[in-house]
């Protein structure tokens, strides 16, 4: 689970179908993906950070808890 991506998302306001409609997926994986069954690719990883957090790395945004 990436539990920093989650409260950012909050902070933000920003949803699981909002980064769905950017990355052009369903918000179902997103939410697969934002919860560990399935893995972000370093692209996907980026694209959210460039989109949503450009002031967060990825380090900070991406760690696994």
């Amino acid at each position: 689970m990436y539990a920093v991506l989650k409260m950012e998302m909050f902070k933000a306001g920003i949803t699981q179908q909002k980064i769905a409609n950017t990355m052009d997926k369903d918000r179902q994986t997103i939410h697969n993906k934002i919860n560990g069954p399935t893995k972000w690719s370093l692209d996907e990883a980026e694209l959210i950070r460039k989109t949503f957090f450009p002031k967060l790395t990825l380090e900070y945004l991406f760690k696994k808890e």
